[in-house]
């Protein structure tokens, strides 16, 4: 069974709600990778950084999603839109190796947050996003904030949903 790869915008609210949806994989049998993007601490995407070279680690990142089975965003809305460390973690992949496309093309993905509010304009932004380069988004999405706390159920049965087109 190949691995699902759930990248984490943040730590705190975000990270936790990775950590409750790493529990229903679990119960699930689904093999997962975490990546924890805020502690990656990828150096800032610019040209003149690309012209250097990519850095060892987006490459090995490039070769675990090229073999993912299928992918989570888990991240916050972020001044209306994707979290920046999104942003910049797909503008390195996209630079990574002229195969780069193949790790995202026809694959499904599942987008979870925990914001402010409802993480709509986030769901638009990485639906766009993702949808761009290839990936299959599922319309429902986790999504958590301080008037709606986790709720398993509905996290498992949007799940299963993901898991369904795997």
């Amino acid at each position: 069974m190949s691995k699902i790869l759930v990248f984490v915008a943040t730590n705190g609210t975000n990270k936790n709600l990775a950590e409750n949806i790493g529990e229903i994989l679990n119960e699930h049998g689904q093999k997962f990778e975490m990546v924890f993007l805020e502690s990656e601490d990828l150096p800032m995407y610019t040209t003149t950084r690309q012209k250097e070279g990519c850095p060892q680690r987006i490459t090995e990142i490039t070769e675990v999603a090229k073999s993912a089975k299928g992918f989570i965003f888990v991240g916050p809305e972020y001044n209306g839109g994707m979290p920046p460390v999104f942003n910049n973690l797909m503008a390195w992949l996209s630079t990574s190796d002229k195969d780069w496309r193949m790790a995202f093309n026809e694959k499904f993905s599942l987008l979870a947050t925990s914001s402010g509010g409802p993480g709509m304009k986030y769901q638009i932004a990485m639906g766009q996003m993702l949808n761009h380069i290839g990936s299959v988004v599922i319309p429902r999405m986790i999504s958590v904030n301080g008037g709606k706390p986790f709720n398993s159920e509905s996290a498992n049965a949007i799940i299963k949903q993901f898991l369904g087109h795997l």
